[in-house]
């Protein structure tokens, strides 16, 4: 029984402990230095008038690594990350005030995008 108990024990603890890797040998691809373009195509992707978009951009790309969800070392990701703000028109023709937006690109594509709340944790965290 202690032997089933002692073995319990030590997988949980081996399943709950983070990955072990050497972030040093990620391979973030080049930097892209066609970023705004990019962004500014997948962000028409989610306004109602694609031409009203305005973006004000925080910094340059940074590479970056991320766990999304911690607890099971699902989605993992790493790449350049550009932090920003979009306003766009709602559906009355108005602004709706600036959001901020953080794009993981990788490979000359946005792989992962974070708003508002995430994106501001994620942008002061780098």
């Amino acid at each position: 029984m202690k032997f089933k108990l002692t073995t319990l024990l030590s997988l949980c603890i081996t399943a709950c402990a983070a990955p072990n890797f050497d972030m040093s040998k990620l391979d973030y691809g080049p930097e892209p230095l066609n970023y705004k373009e990019i962004i500014m195509e997948q962000s028409k992707l989610f306004v109602n008038d694609p031409e009203s978009i305005q973006v004000k951009w925080g910094n340059f790309p940074l590479r970056k690594h991320f766990i999304y969800n911690r607890w099971t070392g699902e989605r993992e990701s790493h790449g350049w990350m550009v932090c920003y703000s979009v306003n766009g028109k709602n559906a009355y023709g108005g602004y709706d005030g600036f959001s901020p937006r953080m794009t993981l690109i990788r490979e000359g594509k946005a792989v992962y995008t974070e708003y508002d709340a995430r994106a501001v944790k994620s942008c002061t965290q780098s």
